[in-house]
């Protein structure tokens, strides 16, 4: 399930690339065809890479939040489980899960979703083998005309076939003027390895067939491709030699296909080519230096993640204020204990207030904001006597993990990720049934911090967002929150 999810994540990125590399080639349209094909190349990158660079300026910033230095992600890979029926699951885990409940452990199914992301894998993937297999049957009685280059009476129209020794495939009867036009045509295809590059892309398309931005991008970087390996060859043959060119494609029209399968490729989009023949010529200089500065502007800011502006440590000591304290807590308010934990520069710590998260079980709680917006609650407890005798984990948080609307589900989803000689600090999933909470009123899987320290005989409990907050940063926060004594 967590490969899924990276492909999701990666289509995402993917489709907001595909929109900036479709708007770049506006600007783009008087310039050679090669400068909008090198944009595709960014597309195809986030499309089939699932990591990228962090850098402060990215194409991505305006649509992912960033985590304290490390690479935003859409989706959380980590669904969890929940004890709750019919919980809607956030934005970020709702794409992928269903939730059902049976005796003994919850259950989770993910099997429908990834069997039919492998179903449409499979079909595209299918689609393309039998159309290889379909034009290979068409080179019966292929003649070698030279090298890598061969004659085909049933074939209507040249391609290129194989991938480490791609061939060249013409049809029979064309002249020798027109032959030597294919077939320079065809090698400048190879020479800029366009076979390879679109192999790539069907690759790319049978990953992502779901999503409608990475079939358009599809067609449309082969649109470019074609084009630009035009100009390149008009700009080789003498000049005005763009007619001829041009009557060539005309009689290779009839022969055109719809949707190339690697690791073929045939002449697609004839009437365009012909149209973008007829208009080339040589561009200014200036055009080929802004088209080139653009391109790689672009191409900078699509292949990187942004990342925060910063990190800090905040310390804060508990209780944190007093309003709380009563005869029935007075023992957990005389408990002096210091938390320091690391998080974005920007967020900020506020004292509780109405619209904090439950946190029930927890005493002088702190709200985390980002900016206008909460983000997370925290707050801290003393360990129950009953678990002088265990490291069990149910039995230290007890007043967190026990409720039945909204619990800290240690007992599903623990996981100790720092261990020191007193203490331990774990993540765990937080959850709340549908109608406990008018900030989640279907129901909520939170991301949860905790940790406990036997020398000050407390722990600490953080309920972060899930909408606002990524698995990242909650990790980060376990992995480096010290707990101990205050002075």
């Amino acid at each position: 399930m967590g490969f899924l999810m990276t492909i999701i994540n990666m289509s995402l990125a993917g489709s907001i690339v595909i929109l900036v590399v479709m708007l770049c080639r506006v600007p783009l349209r008087k310039a050679p065809k090669v400068f909008s094909y090198a944009l595709w190349g960014t597309a195809l990158f986030r499309l089939l890479c699932p990591v990228s660079l962090p850098a402060r300026f990215s194409a991505l910033s305006p649509f992912v939040r960033a985590s304290d230095g490390i690479t935003a992600v859409f989706i959380s890979n980590d669904p969890g489980q929940t004890v709750y029926p019919q919980v809607s699951l956030p934005a970020d885990n709702a794409a992928a899960v269903s939730l059902a409940q049976g005796p003994g452990q919850p259950q989770v199914t993910f099997q429908p979703v990834v069997l039919l992301w492998l179903c449409g894998c499979a079909a595209v993937l299918l689609y393309g083998g039998v159309s290889v297999l379909l034009l290979r049957r068409r080179l019966v009685g292929r003649v070698k005309l030279q090298g890598n280059i061969y004659l085909a009476d049933h074939i209507p129209s040249p391609f290129v076939l194989g991938i480490i020794r791609p061939k060249i495939y013409l049809p029979s009867g064309l002249s020798e003027a027109e032959q030597a036009i294919i077939i320079l045509h065809e090698q400048t295809h190879i020479r800029r390895l366009d076979h390879l590059t679109r192999l790539l892309g069907f690759i790319a398309l049978a990953l992502h067939w779901f999503n409608p931005f990475v079939w358009a991008a599809f067609l449309l970087s082969e649109r470019d491709m074609e084009m630009s390996c035009d100009e390149a060859v008009v700009r080789k043959l003498n000049t005005g030699s763009s007619a001829d060119y041009a009557d060539t494609l005309l009689r290779l029209s009839a022969g055109r296909r719809r949707f190339p399968a690697p690791p073929a490729f045939g002449e697609g989009n004839i009437k365009m080519r012909i149209k973008n023949v007829l208009r080339c010529k040589k561009p200014a200089r200036w055009v080929l230096i802004a088209a080139a500065l653009l391109v790689i502007a672009v191409g900078a800011v699509c292949i990187t993640n942004p990342v925060a502006g910063g990190t800090r440590t905040t310390s804060l000591t508990f209780p944190y204020y007093e309003d709380e304290k009563t005869a029935y807590n007075a023992e957990i308010f005389a408990r002096q204990v210091r938390v320091s934990f690391p998080h974005a520069a920007e967020w900020e710590l506020r004292k509780a207030g109405e619209d904090s998260l439950l946190l029930s079980g927890a005493w002088s709680r702190v709200d985390i904001y980002d900016g206008d917006a909460l983000i997370g609650t925290l707050g801290y407890n003393i360990i129950p006597q009953e678990a002088d005798e265990t490291d069990d984990p149910m039995a230290v948080y007890s007043q967190i993990a026990l409720g039945n609307d909204y619990q800290f589900a240690v007992r599903d989803s623990y996981e100790a990720v720092r261990t020191w000689e007193t203490g331990e600090s774990a993540l765990v999933d937080v959850y709340y049934a549908p109608g406990i909470s008018d900030r989640y009123p279907d129901g909520q899987i939170n991301r949860g911090v905790v940790a406990y320290d036997r020398e000050t005989g407390t722990f600490v409990a953080f309920d972060l967002d899930a909408g606002l907050v990524t698995q990242q940063q909650a990790r980060r926060i376990a992995e480096q929150l010290v707990l101990e004594k205050a002075n």
